[in-house]
């Protein structure tokens, strides 16, 4: 079955489809994960003792592969075999055992071993049908809630975020194209500025957004990808939201200058926007910092820089205080792409969030 086809059949976006696979198997078709902490639930605790348990102390669950891998549940099931798939997440898109069961109440673990692939988009196909809550949420592109109902976690929902911001379609030929480079503020604005500079002309050809990360850190790791991806589609436009995970002083100030050096390199605008607004205050001082340097960086430098706390002081924080809501992250892109390329004549976006004016007013006059 093709990817677009499961997509269609379990009624989420296709790139959320490759993004769920790629976080849970890294595409091994029988990838078997037991959970012994679910079976010593699913049996009242009867065979703790014989079914070891190493709960790690921030996740609580067992990072130790003996204790999670097909060895451990063949193991389990001589005890419960039942309870043993039901405590297992089968597959490349590792669904816990339940579904198994509904689909192939007789035989589930044969039917797996002589279908593994088959056997996983079933599984993917019967947990969404059986959840219209996680359908909409796929949908809704609110990996949040997607998270909190595939998995339970929060950092699972990064990382998904993560692979989502690095998967991109290729762009027209021809055509203008803009790349980004961003944190977790990014990673939840990409597909938002994509649409939105796509109606102005501009279509992404690349990201390199990873929640989590500093300036620095994408300097260092990522510089050689950067510089090839912008020799590669010569982008018009170069925006970065960086800034959230930098401390300031003169380590921050020294990549914030070699970033924005590298970004400048095939002749694009590079625009950074600052850090976002935090409820926190002593977060909320940090990033205040941050912004002082950057901003500082770019007029030195000639490019131009979007307040990013401005930007997003009225609008709707998550539960952390620092993330937003996803209609609050659509707004945001709005204002950004409002700001860099107006629908009108207007310049009222640019004056109330862009500085130095000067350095931006190149965007509107190259040709593609």
């Amino acid at each position: 079955m093709s990817d677009a086809t499961l997509a269609a059949a379990a009624g989420i976006p296709v790139d959320i489809l490759r993004a769920i696979r790629e976080l849970e198997s890294s595409g091994r078709v029988n990838a078997v994960r037991f959970e012994p902490h679910v079976f010593n639930r699913e049996t009242n605790d009867r065979y703790r003792s014989q079914i070891p348990f190493t709960p790690d102390p921030t996740r609580g669950v067992s990072l130790v592969a003996s204790e999670t891998n097909r060895a451990a549940f063949e193991r389990a099931s001589t005890f419960n075999a039942r309870a043993a798939i039901r405590s297992t997440s089968w597959g490349l898109y590792q669904v816990m055992g339940p579904a198994l069961l509904r689909i192939y109440p007789t035989d589930p673990v044969g039917h797996f071993d002589r279908n593994p692939a088959g056997v996983s988009d079933e599984l993917l196909v019967e947990w969404f049908r059986s959840r219209p809550a996680a359908v909409a949420a796929a949908n809704a592109r609110n990996i949040q809630e997607l998270a909190r109902l595939y998995n339970g976690s929060q950092r699972w929902g990064e990382r998904l975020m993560t692979i989502l911001g690095r998967m991109l379609p290729a762009p027209p030929a021809a055509a203008c194209t803009w790349i980004l480079i961003g944190d977790s503020q990014g990673v939840g604005m990409k597909p938002h500025l994509a649409s939105g500079f796509q109606t102005r002309g501009l279509n992404l050809a690349a990201a390199f957004a990873n929640v989590g990360w500093s300036t620095r850190r994408t300097l260092t790791e990522l510089s050689d990808e950067i510089e090839a991806a912008i020799a590669q589609h010569e982008p018009r436009l170069v925006l970065i939201v960086l800034g959230g995970n930098d401390t300031p002083g003169d380590a921050q100030r020294s990549a914030t200058e070699d970033l924005i050096q590298l970004a400048r390199k095939g002749g694009a605008t590079v625009v950074w926007v600052g850090p976002a607004h935090a409820r926190d205050a002593d977060l909320a001082q940090r990033k205040r910092e941050v912004s002082e340097i950057q901003q500082a960086v770019a007029i030195a430098l000639g490019i131009s820089w979007l307040n990013g706390t401005e930007m997003t002081k009225d609008l709707t924080h998550t539960p952390d205080g620092v993330h937003f809501t996803l209609a609050s992250q659509k707004r945001w892109a709005e204002r950004i792409v409002s700001a860099l390329i107006p629908a009108t004549t207007t310049l009222w976006g640019l004056l109330r969030y862009l500085t130095p004016l000067a350095a931006f007013l190149p965007l509107f006059d190259r040709d593609c």
